[in-house]
């Protein structure tokens, strides 16, 4: 994917800055290739639509995700409305509606395979299990939803919710999506072994990955190029044991979704970093290697994203960094772009990914 934002090309003079933490790396190291493509082919990803209830208010919204496992369906409403029940069903062909299970081109929601009902809340997650849909082109949802808005402990309102742009065939205002299908990183399930091997200056910090298996995105006993993302929380250079994630996941851990150097907490926003990260590779990924400065340019703003110090003094490297990441609100990886992978190490563990080609 081009960018419109080649390091190349800038002409800055970044004079005194450091690379906190890190000192020279004699070989810098350039990431082994995966065995396996694997990522989203669409930049609309995750997906987002809004919940519509009673056909006019905007109630919330639902979210889809993809992991190497699972495809997720989230509801989260907004305001005074909350869920009570949800229908979900996923195909691969919606023949204009009449794929979904209906009677006469009107949902029949008892015949969707996912579907439950529970006491009022604002976040709901579905898990659904892949199987045949991952080789399909396309995935079409219909998510519907009971909702009530619930003002001093008092039901107010009842209303039924849809999502998408595309009416169901019958006589109803039922609504479905499609989307293209999702391409996903395929990462183990099951814990590997991490090791922080050297520090650096010109060239972020290296990870040596192994207990991977095979068949995975990420070949075992790889070699990474890594930055952190906290500050005050440690890694040491020993072993430790961990999970490898996908910074998309929507089951992330608390401590890697929200931010730690801000209170209250926000998301980290990990659309931006991953813009960031794919930039810097984009750039640094061959036979060119960035300048201390750069490296501490980049790392100023993971950290930033993070919720650690102000926002980078406008007219630095990092600044135009800082620029690009928020004009990306939103992106996700597509063919050929790299993609952070978050290194689980448990919440007392510095937080810091690895650059992946997937």
């Amino acid at each position: 994917m081009c960018k419109a934002l080649k390091l190349g090309l800038l002409a800055f003079a970044v004079l005194g800055m450091t690379f906190l933490g890190c000192d020279k790396l004699a070989n810098p190291i350039v990431n082994q290739p995966p065995d396996d493509p694997g990522k989203v082919t669409t930049a609309d990803f995750p997906h987002v639509e809004q919940i519509i209830a009673g056909q006019t208010q905007v109630a919330g919204t639902v979210t889809i995700y993809a992991t190497m496992d699972n495809i997720y369906v989230r509801y989260q409403t907004t305001g005074d409305w909350y869920l009570t029940e949800y229908h979900v069903h996923v195909i691969d062909d919606c023949e204009g509606g009449y794929g979904f299970p209906n009677h006469n081109g009107n949902p029949a929601l008892n015949e969707f395979d996912y579907r439950d009902a529970f006491d009022p809340d604002q976040d709901v997650l579905v898990e659904i299990p892949w199987g045949d849909l991952l080789d399909s082109p396309e995935l079409c949802f219909a998510t519907h939803c009971a909702l009530k808005r619930i003002v001093g402990g008092d039901t107010v309102e009842t209303q039924t919710g849809w999502s998408g742009d595309q009416p169901f065939p019958g006589r109803n205002w039922a609504l479905y999506f499609c989307i293209a299908t999702p391409k996903v990183l395929r990462l183990p399930s099951h814990k590997v072994w991490v090791q922080y091997t050297q520090v650096s200056g010109n060239t972020p910090c290296q990870y040596r990955i192994w207990g991977v298996g095979t068949g995975y995105s990420i070949p075992d006993d790889g070699y990474y190029r890594s930055f952190c993302l906290d500050q005050g929380v440690y890694i040491y250079n020993h072993p430790y044991e961990g999970y490898l994630r996908t910074s998309f996941d929507p089951l992330l851990p608390d401590y890697i979704r929200y931010n730690r150097g801000t209170n209250p907490p926000v998301e980290t926003p990990y659309d931006k970093i991953n813009y960031l990260v794919d930039l810097f590779m984009d750039n640094y990924s061959g036979a060119g290697h960035p300048t201390a400065a750069e490296v501490a340019a980049f790392q100023q703003v993971f950290w930033y994203y993070r919720g650690y110090g102000s926002q980078p003094v406008e007219g630095s490297l990092a600044y135009t960094l800082w620029q690009a990441g928020e004009s990306h609100d939103g992106w996700y990886p597509e063919g050929g772009d790299w993609m952070a992978v978050m290194m689980d190490l448990g919440a007392n563990v510095q937080l810091c990914f690895i650059m992946v080609d997937p």
